[in-house]
């Protein structure tokens, strides 16, 4: 008799809190079988990265967006307009690609306007996180607070265009799916340096050079996505897994990260 397929609800999150981290947790226990909770908290380990990453991504989308608007409004078309053009570009991966190949300029200064609101992001998280304060606490927090309106503008952006990142994760023995999706398409530029990192990764990983990787790339100021990728890949490793093969991404409409792992594999790592 075939093994039945098991699927975990499926979770939408805006932002990546204590909460939203923890809920996934106890789905994903759920889900597998009793000899692989164990390898749940470094699943969990990887999740963290790609929230991450798959959050920072649709942050980006929107601040792009925005660009295109500027753009297009500065070469005289009405609102409506602009965003009629806007939206065309964006409602696949291969047009908003081919439009920003044709006017690379868009793209400056959308890294460190990405690193400021990130900044005001982890911001709020910590108070989320943290609802047992002391007064000192509360009133240093809403002094600071005045100077995240870049990231409230934006956080109104990501509820009203319903940008969003989704968990999904399957079992069907010897096989754990897991697949994080997020509603923004990737740049090829962001996912040629990504596969790049890993393929590199990989060479210093076959060579027990690894230390080696994480020194040549401690600048993250380009925004890439190296260490984080190298972490996942590490652990990835660790369960009994070719990296490459266990975990890859597809660049569509939406950005989806799928992970296919053996369970045999994970409970004997």
């Amino acid at each position: 008799m075939a093994a039945e397929i098991r699927r975990s609800p499926r979770i939408r999150i805006l932002l990546w809190t204590r909460k939203a981290r923890q809920l996934i947790m106890e789905r994903l226990t759920a889900l597998v079988p009793e000899e692989n909770r164990a390898q749940v908290p470094l699943l969990i380990s990887v999740l963290d990265e790609l929230a991450k990453n798959a959050i920072k991504a649709n942050h980006k989308f929107l601040l792009i967006r925005r660009k295109m608007r500027e753009h297009f409004r500065k070469e005289g078309l009405e609102l409506a307009e602009a965003d009629r053009r806007m939206e065309s570009i964006c409602a696949d991966a291969a047009s908003y690609n081919e439009f920003l190949d044709q006017h690379p300029g868009l793209l400056d200064g959308v890294q460190p306007h990405l690193r400021d609101i990130l900044n005001q992001e982890a911001l709020w998280i910590n108070v989320r996180n943290n609802p047992e304060r002391t007064e000192a606490v509360i009133a240093k927090e809403k002094e600071a607070m005045k100077k995240t309106k870049d990231y409230r503008n934006l956080f109104r952006d990501v509820r009203d265009r319903r940008v969003y990142v989704e968990f999904r994760a399957s079992v069907k023995p010897p096989h754990l799916w897991v697949e994080i999706i997020n509603t923004a398409p990737i740049l090829n530029r962001d996912l040629d340096r990504i596969r790049e990192k890993r393929e590199e990764f990989k060479k210093h990983r076959e060579a027990n050079t690894e230390h080696e990787f994480f020194m040549n790339h401690m600048d993250t100021s380009d925004g890439g996505s190296g260490l984080g990728y190298a972490t996942i890949d590490t652990t990835l490793a660790s369960l009994g897994h070719e990296p490459l093969d266990a975990l890859y991404i597809l660049s569509l409409h939406s950005t989806n990260v799928m992970m296919n792992l053996d369970l045999g594999r994970m409970a004997q790592a």
